[in-house]
């Protein structure tokens, strides 16, 4: 993983934000917040409850003001680039009366857009999967199609140029999380922005393309991820007779070979699981297993906050 460098030009960033602080009455929330996001990066902003995730959202939007600092979305003040911005709040905001197509209508409306027309509508809702359902009020839709309806409803602004999503994974089933994950890989391949704020690490860790990690009102880690680059060590099991042929082996490789104990006789290296199987066979070494650890944003997450998303 490699660290993001914040850019100092804010033309050249989607987001831009440097030593943003906000309090509510005694309470501060964020308390000198730095944060870019680039074009086609699709970053997830970490924390646990409670840690301004979707203050700093509404900041950005323009919902809610900041106390102080640097604030620039495509080089705008917030709330002045809206028009490029889809965005889901993580509350449910439907009219439950309305079908879904009328919901997508009041929309579009009340953001100051054309009435959409019916092929819109239809396209929109069959993004999202609802085409069936289009007719039927948004009272008897599952917590799922709420939400889903919700991303409809953000959609229809077009052409946006960022996504801003708070918690879009509340409510989605199985079935829900996978439509979202391609959903996302489908909006970065037409080159939006995506920033999303979410508790739900294990959730999102397949489809981000970097991270910032809110804790005590700063961004304590901004880097990028890769599914690719996550296979930390491997743990490897074998025979007691074969511990030294075999740790001599790996040794001889890389100093992140050494000894543990764990259920038995075990050796942990850093080398990837197809070398570690290679070395092993030269040394006439059959090891019981060899198993990838995989590093996973919860595990950054609490080496860098020392406290569990919740």
């Amino acid at each position: 993983m490699d660290r993001v460098e914040t850019v100092s030009h804010e033309h050249t960033c989607a987001i831009l934000a440097k030593d943003v602080r906000k309090s509510y009455g005694a309470k501060s929330v964020l308390t000198g917040l730095d944060l870019s996001v680039v074009p086609g990066d699709i970053c997830a902003v970490l924390g646990r409850n409670g840690a301004g995730k979707t203050t700093l959202l509404k900041i950005l939007l323009g919902l809610a003001p900041a106390n102080s600092g640097e604030i620039r979305v495509y080089g705008e003040t917030p709330g002045r680039a809206n028009s490029r911005i889809a965005y889901l709040c993580e509350n449910i905001a439907l009219y439950p009366h309305l079908s879904a197509r009328d919901n997508l209508r009041v929309a579009a409306l009340a953001g100051g857009l054309p009435d959409p027309a019916k092929n819109d509508i239809g396209e929109t809702l069959e993004r999202v999967d609802l085409a069936a359902a289009g007719a039927k009020p948004a009272r008897s839709f599952s917590l799922g199609m709420k939400r889903r309806l919700q991303l409809a409803m953000a959609l229809l602004i077009k052409p946006a140029d960022l996504m801003i999503l708070d918690e879009p994974t509340n409510g989605l089933d199985v079935d829900g999380l996978l439509w979202l994950k391609q959903l996302l890989r489908d909006l970065r391949r037409e080159g939006l922005s995506v920033l999303v704020a979410s508790h739900a690490m294990a959730e999102m860790q397949d489809i981000v393309t970097s991270y910032a990690i809110l804790s005590d009102g700063v961004i304590k880690a901004r880097e990028t991820w890769s599914p690719d680059s996550r296979i930390v060590h491997c743990h490897i099991g074998v025979a007691s007779g074969d511990v030294t042929r075999a740790l001599a082996a790996l040794s001889a490789e890389t100093e992140g070979a050494h000894l543990t104990a764990q259920r038995g006789v075990e050796l942990e290296t850093t080398l990837p699981q197809a070398r570690v199987h290679e070395i092993l066979h030269r040394a006439d070494v059959v090891p019981e297993y060899v198993t990838p650890v995989v590093l996973t944003l919860e595990d950054v997450f609490l080496s860098v906050t020392g406290e569990a998303a919740r």
